[in-house]
């Protein structure tokens, strides 16, 4: 991926955060939109946030998704067991 396209997909979260804050409906939840990317070492974007910066609601929402990824079948990788996929959770907190 270019440098360019790397900023296009970085801004995603902020452009969900503003379309979502626009709407009475559901702007409560932008925050989280906003906060998706983000990773507990303080790796991830927009903000570049680590540890208990992060949403408690978001970070359950990522670990969730990482779980699903790791324990299922992809077409560029077998899936792991339960057991190994909440070690590596463990490990990489």
């Amino acid at each position: 991926m270019s440098k360019d396209d790397w900023k296009e997909v970085s801004r995603l979260s902020e452009i969900g955060f503003r379309r979502l804050s626009s709407a009475a409906k559901y702007s409560d939840i932008a925050g989280f939109v906003l906060e998706n990317h983000e990773r507990y070492g303080g790796t991830g974007y927009p903000k570049s946030l680590k540890g208990s910066e992060i949403s408690l609601e978001v970070s359950i929402i990522v670990l969730a998704d990482a779980y699903d990824v790791m324990t299922y079948d992809r077409t560029y990788k077998k899936a792991l067991s339960q057991e190994e996929a909440l070690e590596k959770i463990k490990r990489e907190k």
